[in-house]
């Protein structure tokens, strides 16, 4: 058999290449394309427009001893501790105005909160009660 003979297989041809995006193109690109996108910057205001929180520390209330934290546990283990110190609440919540900040949908903006409790120690959590 010659090699005239034989059947020869072309070779795919290579794609051409994409057409040039602009620069206003790729951002706009990106920002569609991210899975968590970031939030807007707030405006620049003295004012807040976060909600107040509704709730006042109780007379028994005081400040947490030194080394007082929260430990967060995944799977039966620590994977972070969070110390607790300066203040006699800790409010959780997706706001930025929350000492315990979590990002999670599930979550409300000011979501739960952590008193310390001055005499006999110990402290006490409450949960907004709206999930």
């Amino acid at each position: 058999m010659s090699s005239a003979d034989t059947f020869k297989v072309p070779l795919p041809m290579a794609p051409p290449p994409p057409p040039q995006k602009d620069k206003e193109e790729q951002e706009e690109e990106e920002k569609e394309s991210s899975s968590f996108p970031t939030p807007p910057a707030p405006p620049p205001s003295s004012v807040s427009r976060e909600p107040p929180l509704k709730y006042a520390d109780p007379p028994w209330s005081g400040l947490p001893p030194p080394g007082f934290s929260l430990e967060v546990v995944k799977g039966g283990a620590v994977v972070q501790t969070l110390p607790l110190q300066g203040r006699s609440r800790f409010v959780m919540g997706r706001l930025p105005s929350c000492q315990l900040r979590l990002e999670h949908p599930s979550l409300s903006r000011q979501h739960a909160l952590i008193q310390y409790r001055d005499r006999q120690g110990g402290g006490r959590g409450e949960d907004d009660g709206k999930k």
